[in-house]
């Protein structure tokens, strides 16, 4: 009589062992295929399991082991998918806030490089003697220019300048300063206004300012709308 240990295995169970290790193995790469695995890993215990006792003298009958890593598999399915779902509601608010600061703190570069370079290029032209409109004129076209090669972080078919600038009278600097942030309506779309000064000579001597501002997604200091004023004097 041949030893039951010296029988060959059923049919199926090397697969069930097999399927086992991989179902186990997958679940934290590839959850559907694990669940997959361990479904056929349990079939295939129990398919070499019913060979064995239908025919005892040809096959010794299989361990559990398949089936045991089969069940463990999907047992630990729910719980890995747990865990990943927590671990998803506190990563990816986390990573879209980060998302939008950097656009926000983008955005704001954007305008504030904007002002400054809008005021450089208003000096050049009261030193050539230009006249306010002549400026005015110039500025918005240096806009356009330089505006073509930045990009709006927030919607890149939206240009980083407004290409008008806001020509206003009589008011401050905070004024100046609301009346660009109220034109800021498009997000990560920087908008300027200015004020031109008196020239030299002029009975009425007036200020001059040049404000930019920009619409941004997460509110600095209670509001979306980040403003920056230059002295023109």
């Amino acid at each position: 009589m041949i030893q039951p240990e010296l029988l060959p295995e059923a049919p199926g169970a090397k697969a069930a062992r097999h399927c086992g290790i991989w179902a186990l193995v997958t679940v934290f790469l590839f959850f559907p295929i694990s669940f997959i695995l361990a479904i056929i890993a349990i079939v295939q215990n129990n398919r070499a399991k019913t060979h064995a006792r239908n025919a005892p003298q040809a096959y010794r009958l299989p361990t559990s082991t398949g089936m045991i890593l089969g069940i463990l598999s999907i047992v630990i399915i729910p719980v890995f998918l747990f865990f990943v779902g927590i671990i998803a509601a506190i990563a990816i608010p986390a990573f879209l806030g980060q998302r939008n600061r950097a656009r926000d703190k983008a955005a704001i570069s954007n305008m504030v490089a904007g002002t400054a370079d809008l005021v450089r290029q208003l000096d050049q032209g009261v030193e050539l003697g230009k006249t306010d409109g002549q400026i005015h004129q110039e500025l918005e076209g240096y806009l356009k220019t330089s505006g073509a090669t930045q990009k709006n972080p927030w919607d890149p078919t939206i240009p980083a300048f407004s290409y008008s600038i806001a020509v206003v009278e009589g008011l401050d600097g905070q004024g100046v300063k609301e009346a660009a942030g109220a034109q800021a309506t498009s997000l990560g779309q920087s908008v300027f206004a200015i004020q031109f000064p008196s020239r030299p000579g002029n009975p009425t001597p007036r200020p001059g300012f040049l404000a930019g501002a920009v619409q941004t997604r997460t509110p600095i200091q209670g509001s979306t709308v980040t403003s920056k004023v230059v002295s023109l004097d």
